[in-house]
């Protein structure tokens, strides 16, 4: 089970596997565990379509997030 207080951050590291599906899990226990709002649930799935976009290869490291963000800015 994932925590409630889990970010999309911290839980794509201490799992290893990040999945749509894991994703999905992560938004609905914050939707019932943590009252977060639709509209805040639609804004962690839009943060992760933006991650996709400009994220690239495969393995996620401080560095590979690093020049996403200087991509995205």
């Amino acid at each position: 089970m994932i925590s409630p207080t889990a970010s999309a951050d911290s839980l794509s590291y201490r799992t290893g596997v990040f999945s749509p599906v894991s994703f999905g899990r992560f938004v609905e226990e914050k939707r019932y565990l943590e009252n977060v709002s639709p509209r805040t649930a639609r804004g962690y799935w839009d943060a992760l379509a933006a991650f996709h976009r400009n994220h690239v290869g495969n393995e996620i490291t401080a560095d590979s997030l690093k020049k996403m963000v200087v991509r995205m800015s």
